[in-house]
């Protein structure tokens, strides 16, 4: 349920408001107003005497300048104005609603039956705390206290080594006590599995076999050459002359063999 007061108040602008809206608004009249009027006022009111810069002909940037100083003075005038008419709107304190009075919407409202607060205990039945409390202490009996020991005085004995515990009476008592029950051990050594008089069987352990590696293959031996310069040039000589001997031995009887081979054919 959404609840709404009878009566609405329209609150009027506040001061500062007016004088921003009154400011704002000479300041964008000014704007439109033709440069020629302006620079007329600013002449004849003796303005470039004081400050040769106001003196005619003036541009947008002494226009926007005059704009923001009249608005302002505008709007700072009608601020004080209006302060001084309608006072301060913080200062003057806001109506008291009676404390607890319930806000009625507008269709339960009755002219002839205004509403009421809701009933309250504390202040419809009195202060139920206004009589006087008596305080009611609990009696709470105190134990006896303990009776004192008695001592009793005995004699010196004979034997001054004897012990200490011979003369108190709580020492050794007149039965002995009862011995404590045994416990058991943490420890149980496991039974034997075998029975008295079995044998048992013994075997030999075997050590496992390793495998047989297999054989590595022997490294290639290095060539054993006599690297020298003078081996060398003695090789080259031998396999030149070897070559220059086939070649003589082979070359007549493969011309031999041509020219018996021309022979043939030219017979045929």
């Amino acid at each position: 349920m959404v609840a709404f007061p009878i009566i609405r108040r329209l609150k009027r602008p506040s001061a500062a408001t007016v004088a921003i809206l009154a400011g704002t608004a000479v300041a964008c009249a000014l704007l439109f107003v033709p440069i020629d009027l302006i620079e007329g006022v600013v002449s004849r009111s003796g303005l470039p005497a004081l400050f040769p810069a106001a003196e005619p002909p003036l541009g947008s940037t002494a226009r926007m300048a005059l704009a923001i100083t009249l608005g302002s003075g505008i709007g700072a005038v009608a601020w004080f104005a209006l302060t001084l008419l309608w006072g301060d709107a913080a200062a003057t304190p806001a109506p008291v609603q009676a404390a607890g009075v319930p806000v009625l919407r507008r269709a339960d409202a009755h002219p002839d039956a205004p509403p009421r607060p809701p009933l309250l205990a504390t202040r419809d039945l009195g202060d139920p705390f206004a009589d006087t409390v008596v305080p009611i202490l609990a009696r709470v009996s105190k134990p006896e206290p303990a009776p004192e020991p008695i001592l009793i005085e005995q004699p010196l004995p004979r034997d001054l080594d004897a012990p200490l515990a011979a003369f108190d009476p709580t020492a050794i008592p007149a039965a002995p006590a009862t011995p404590s029950e045994p416990v058991a051990p943490l420890f149980r050594p496991r039974p034997i599995p075998c029975e008295p008089g079995e044998r048992i069987e013994a075997f030999e352990l075997r050590p496992p076999v390793r495998p047989v590696a297999a054989d590595a293959p022997a490294p290639i031996a290095a060539p054993r050459t006599d690297a020298s310069i003078h081996a060398l040039l003695e090789r080259l000589e031998r396999g030149v002359a070897a070559r220059t001997t086939r070649e003589t031995d082979t070359r007549p009887t493969t011309i031999d063999d041509a020219l018996a081979e021309l022979r043939r054919m030219a017979t045929r």
